[in-house]
């Protein structure tokens, strides 16, 4: 199935690395009177805002932000600025929309229920991987789905804006959907089979970061989100580094040289990046998943933060084409460094750091979601320590059990580091296997341990002091 996903539209502009603030007011065209509670954010980001009573609003953005301010508010034409960076103060007036719903059109018998569309809207447009799934449209009443039975497509509108739920990665989103189309190959009501075609859908977007708690289950869960993803991949173009990030390239079947078939070009004066394309190219990331990346123009330009344009220069098939939205994150993820959110929240720790005994003072999940439930108040008070002469131990309370041998083994082992995907791994290895793996993450002044075996880590996420 092909894809052409669009979330944002870009106009080039150097970027700055300083803090900045925005201000403005939004009036009514006709009347001139303040509107209040108007939406006014950064397109496709968590960075956002609305107006105070006087219709007044103060918006705070940094210079990796690329995308679009939108104005918008409900029964009003959405206001999109791109040249703003050079302005302190906006004045803004909003038109009201002229109402264009035709509810013969909306209510018509098109040969699919309402129930039908709003199954196929919610696969292409959440998607249907596990993340996907957790999505709730909290006002599905507002959704426009009409079918054409000749042409075999299905266009979705919203009367307002969508208020999505991502329960999985603990985000509000509020999309404003602009378009939305699926084409299908064919439909067979009677076995209730849609071979879906093609899938385009476009819109702006605000998130809203529900992880209140900054836990670590979520952050690893976005973050094993963001890996392999077209933010991913187009951010790792602009850093050159592909094949460190374990992307390989094929074309027509055969594996090629990156540097042949992807040529990056740097632009002056802008922190934009020209890319070109030897034709159509097959991705794989780790040996796993496997995209193709279609071009419809010659070039197209990246940013280092994987903001590309146009949004209508590739098309994606494969694992990057049935990406939606409960599978994306915001254009900002990772763009600041104090954030828990960010692609670097874990760091590249050094053997120097690691020398000596760390105490675990909790236990980051419950028992019931931990593999080895029984395990979960013995590690409470575990102490692990790493000897200068690459030997390590485990102590515990427990001495009984699994957990005995576990720690027998472990205390007759020794410890090296890797590095993967930017993150560091403790490796304890027995006689040539490895017995246990920590990944090792960092949270403001906090550190975590979270236990695994070969790269996979097991739901044990320990917090740990240096004694």
């Amino acid at each position: 199935m092909i894809s052409r996903i669009t979330f944002v539209l870009l106009l080039f502009s150097c970027l700055v690395t300083y803090a900045q603030t925005l201000k403005g007011k939004v009036i009514d065209v006709t009347t001139k009177e303040p509107l209040e509670m108007v939406s006014v954010y950064f397109n496709n980001t968590t960075i956002g805002t609305t107006t105070n009573t006087k219709g007044e609003f103060s918006i705070d953005y940094n210079g990796a932000v690329q995308s679009p301010l939108i104005i918008s508010y409900l029964g009003y034409d959405k206001v999109v600025i791109s040249d703003y960076r050079n302005l302190l103060f906006l004045n803004v007036e909003l038109k009201e929309a002229s109402n264009q719903l035709d509810e013969v059109v909306i209510n018509a018998d098109d040969g699919l229920t309402r129930k039908q569309k709003l199954r196929i809207f919610r696969d292409q447009f959440l998607g249907t991987s596990k993340y996907g799934k957790t999505c709730k449209i909290l006002n599905e009443d507002d959704l426009i789905l009409r079918y054409d039975k000749k042409g075999k497509q299905l266009s979705v509108s919203a009367k307002a804006p969508l208020e999505i739920e991502n329960r999985a990665l603990k985000y509000h989103i509020t999309y404003e959907l602009v378009d939305f189309e699926v084409v299908f190959n064919y439909i067979d009501l009677f076995r209730n089979d849609f071979n879906v075609y093609s899938t385009y859908y476009s819109g702006s977007s605000l998130y809203k970061d529900k992880n209140i708690e900054n836990k670590e289950s979520i952050l690893r869960q976005r973050r094993k989100v963001y890996i392999g993803s077209i933010q991913h991949f187009m951010r790792s173009i602009f850093r050159g580094d592909l094949k460190k990030e374990k992307y390989r390239i094929f074309k027509r079947g055969f594996g090629v040289k990156i540097t042949e078939h992807i040529f990056v070009k740097d632009l002056d004066s802008t922190n934009f990046k020209e890319v070109k394309l030897s034709g159509k190219l097959t991705i794989t990331h780790k040996g796993k998943s496997q995209s193709d990346l279609i071009p419809e123009t010659d070039k197209f330009y990246i940013d280092e933060f994987g903001n590309f344009v146009p949004a209508q220069a590739l098309f994606f098939n494969g694992a990057m084409g049935n990406q939606r939205i409960g599978d994306t994150l915001p254009l900002d993820y990772g763009l600041d460094n104090n954030s828990q959110n960010s692609e670097n929240s874990s760091q590249i720790i050094n053997e120097e750091f690691l020398e000596g005994s760390w105490q675990v003072v909790n236990v980051d999940k419950s028992p019931k979601e931990a593999p080895f439930s029984l395990m979960v108040d013995s590690f409470k008070e575990a102490k692990f320590t790493f000897n200068s002469n690459r030997t390590c131990k485990l102590e515990t309370t427990v001495d009984k059990g699994y957990f005995s041998l576990m720690t027998s083994v472990i205390n007759q082992s020794t410890w090296d580091i890797y590095e993967l995907d930017n993150n560091s791994f403790i490796n304890i290895v027995n006689n040539g296997k490895t017995q246990m793996e920590l990944l090792v993450t960092t949270e403001g002044k906090d550190i975590y341990f979270t236990i695994g075996k070969e790269r996979e880590p097991s739901y044990f996420v320990l917090r740990v002091v240096k004694e």
